[in-house]
């Protein structure tokens, strides 16, 4: 029963841990691409 517990709970532990990787690169990718469109409208 603990151990059925202890691996739910990782589990979950782990989808939290990649939603969150997922957000994080998702909102660096979107600096970068922000980024190189004021780059790209500022240079002439």
């Amino acid at each position: 029963m603990i151990g059925a517990t202890t691996i739910v709970a990782t589990n979950v532990v782990m989808m939290i841990a990649g939603m969150v990787d997922t957000i994080v690169v998702m909102i660096i990718s979107g600096m970068i691409g922000i980024g190189i469109g004021i780059v790209e409208t500022t240079d002439p």
